[in-house]
């Protein structure tokens, strides 16, 4: 009778520990997002008087280079924010409902959306897509931000490459919907690969990436109940492969 009390009493401590630790890392959450909405607020004004200083300033000056440089850095760092806070998952336009969507759908949004540059960098889009494959019950806003940062990242990673090429395929693995997205560019180093998906660290040159993009993509599969997986290597490319629960699977 006494160790059950003990017992009751140890589960009561060690449930209270972790509320506390959960609300503490909630209260923290808030905090860091407070401070980011506060200086994305504060650069963008920085970034408008520069731009401004920009637009009334010739070309030939030799303060314009200072200013591009301001415009630059300040543009960085707004995106550092904006991405910490997607993160953090706390800036929300309104919560998005959960649908039905096709992931094909939102695949061909994106490469809508990015035509522009995939046309200009001539990078050839190859689609191998399974017949009937059922649709995802997801949040086709966050989806389509996964797809979006993958692939803008095998962009990227196109741009020095002879051969420029995106494979997307979509199968049914399972209880699964396998998208699998594959680029022939430069490849991740083996030591950088098992560090991908951790918050603020990225394989670009300083300056060309936050290193938070591809760890919102784990945190918005992982909240749908799936996984990602990242296969790379140097000079042969890149393959991140995300398994989503099919609609007929879910639950």
């Amino acid at each position: 009778m006494f160790q059950e009390k003990e017992q009751h009493n140890g589960d009561l401590r060690e449930s209270q520990v972790k509320r506390t630790q959960a609300e503490k890392v909630a209260a923290s959450d808030i905090m860091v997002a407070s401070l980011a909405h506060e200086l994305k607020n504060g650069m963008t004004s920085i970034l408008n008087f520069v731009q401004y200083c920009l637009n009334t300033t010739s070309k030939e000056d030799e303060r314009a280079a200072a200013l591009l440089g301001a415009e630059r850095e300040t543009k960085r760092c707004i995106n550092i924010v904006r991405d910490l806070l997607a993160y953090l998952r706390v800036e929300k336009e309104g919560e998005e409902a959960p649908q039905e969507v096709s992931c094909a759908v939102i695949l061909e949004q994106v490469f809508k959306t990015l035509s522009s540059r995939i046309e200009k960098e001539r990078v050839s889009i190859i689609q191998h897509y399974a017949e009937e494959i059922p649709k995802v019950w997801m949040k086709a806003g966050s989806i389509e931000l996964v797809f979006s940062n993958i692939i803008t990242n095998a962009l990227d990673a196109l741009e020095k490459s002879e051969k420029k090429e995106i494979h997307v395929d979509i199968q049914r693995e399972d209880k699964f919907i396998q998208i699998a997205i594959r680029d022939s560019g430069c490849g991740i180093a083996r030591k950088n690969l098992a560090r991908i998906f951790e918050p603020f660290f990225s394989g670009k040159p300083t300056g060309e990436g936050t290193g938070l993009g591809l760890s919102i993509c784990e945190r918005i599969i992982t909240q749908h109940g799936g996984k990602i997986i990242c296969e790379s290597k140097i000079g042969t490319g890149t393959k991140f492969k995300i398994l989503l629960p099919s609609k007929e699977g879910k639950g």
